[in-house]
Formats: structure tokens, sequence, C-alpha cells
């Protein structure tokens, strides 16, 4: 029974990811009317799915092996402990993920599940089971990366608003310029095929 449950919870927490995560990125290209709510969820899904598929297995090793010292789960009782207490952590992170959805606030799914980890191994084997330096990292993650995310959104704003939106003729000035729209949208994108 303990894999039908781990199946249903991770259906759940899936779908309230789903429900949140990726509503967040494609919420605004729906708002400024680049792509209907259906077009959003089909192109959300597909590139949801590959970034799954490509990348997450470096962040799922983060969130499996990093953030709990697992050999404290070894054992008479720990491996069976170890199990159901990640269930918990994926029922926790679900629900929480659901309840920000329902309440229309974005939340993020890697907060909910990296809280939900802290708190079930504090409960089932104190404070030396946490990896703190690490989630130190994750913490400072959650503000560097919105701040980042900020300044690489003015730069690129700027460069264009510069370039194109003040020109006389803005049209004709996109179209002159469009390859500074394609050479920042490629200057995003490089990394993550670069580290792949």
């Amino acid at each position: 029974p303990i894999f039908w449950i781990g199946v249903i919870a991770a259906v759940g927490i899936g779908m309230s990811n789903a429900g949140n995560d990726l509503c967040n990125a494609m919420g605004v290209t729906v708002g400024a009317g680049v792509l209907s709510l259906r077009q959003a969820v089909g192109v959300g899904a597909l590139f949801d799915g590959l970034g799954g598929l490509l990348m997450g297995s470096r962040v799922t090793n983060t969130i499996a092996a990093g953030i709990v010292k697992r050999d404290l789960y070894s054992g008479v009782d720990g491996p069976d402990l170890l199990a159901k207490s990640m269930l918990v952590v994926m029922g926790s992170g679900g629900l929480t993920m659901l309840t920000g959805t329902m309440c229309k606030v974005p939340i993020s799914a890697h907060h909910s599940v990296v809280g939900s980890l802290v708190a079930m191994a504090l409960l089932t084997r104190g404070p030396e089971a946490v990896e703190w330096w690490l989630v130190g990292q994750i913490v400072f993650s959650w503000i560097g990366n919105p701040l980042l995310g900020m300044a690489c959104s003015m730069v690129s704003f700027g460069m264009i608003d510069y370039a194109i939106l003040s020109a006389h003729q803005p049209v004709a000035a996109f179209h002159a310029h469009k390859w500074l729209i394609y050479a920042l949208s490629m200057c995003a994108c490089l990394p993550f095929v670069l580290v792949m």
C-alpha cells in the first residue's frame, strides 16, 4: 500500500505544482495577450515536462539525498521511517501548494518540499539530520534569484526601450533591432543548454 499512497501523493503534488508554479511562468504571456489560456497550458505542459526530463535529475538528487542526512536513517526502523516520512513530505508539500493555489497565492513547490523535508528531519532525527549548509544555500537562492531576475529584466527592458520603444518609428526600429531580442533570449537560454 505504501507504493500506491506514494503514487497518489506524487500525482497530487504534480497537479498542485502545475496549478501554481506553471501558472506563475505562463501567466505573463496570457496577461500580455501573446498566448491564449489554452495555448499557454499546452506550451507550459510541454516545456515543464521537457525541463523535468532533461534537467530535473539535478534538483531531484539535491532533494532526495542532499537536505536530509540519510545515513541517520539506517538500522532496523530507519528505511521504513524514511519511506513513510517522504510520503508525508510529498503529501504536505502538495497540500501546501493546493492551499496556495486555492487562495490565489503564487508559491513554489520548491519552498513547500524543502520546508517539509527540514520539518520531517527535525521531528524524526533532530537538528543533526539536516544539512544546514545546503539549506542555507537554498534559502539564499530564494532571495538571490528574484533579485538577479529583477536586475536582468531591468537591463533587458532598458535596452529594448532605448533601441526600439523610444524610437521615432518603433516598428521599423523593431525590425532593425530584432537581433537584440533574439540575442537576449539566447543569452537567457544558453546557460541551461551548456550545463546539459
